[in-house]
């Protein structure tokens, strides 16, 4: 290429025929259409690579979210285990009592029972 006149030239120096120098500069065009698309395509990218990895981020934290509250909730169903086994083991007793008052026939009487 002639850097003074911007036109296509053959490797002794003169000019291209008009079809050939037509052909380069579409060439040229094309080539810095690509190019920038590429460019373009690049940005995107990376756009995408940081979205994508903020989205994983937020992913692993709602997942130490979810095990944290699974974790909660096992713990209270052991809780409410234990409180479901004292109730039954007062229960037992209750009904043991109960039933040795009536074997040797001691009055009870409790609120709300006649």
């Amino acid at each position: 290429m002639n850097t003074l006149t911007g036109s296509p030239t053959r490797g002794n120096g003169g000019p291209l025929p008009s079809d050939r120098a037509k052909a380069v500069e579409l060439g040229m065009t094309q080539y810095h259409t690509v190019a920038a698309e590429r460019d373009e395509a690049r940005g995107e990218v990376a756009l995408l690579r940081s979205e994508l990895a903020a989205a994983n981020a937020q992913i692993k934290m709602l997942e130490s979210s979810v095990a944290n509250a699974e974790s909660l909730a096992a713990a209270h169903q052991a809780e409410r285990d234990q409180a479901v086994a004292d109730r039954a083991q007062w229960e037992a007793f209750y009904t043991l009592l109960r039933a040795q008052f009536d074997a040797f026939e001691v009055p009870v009487s409790m609120k709300g029972e006649a």
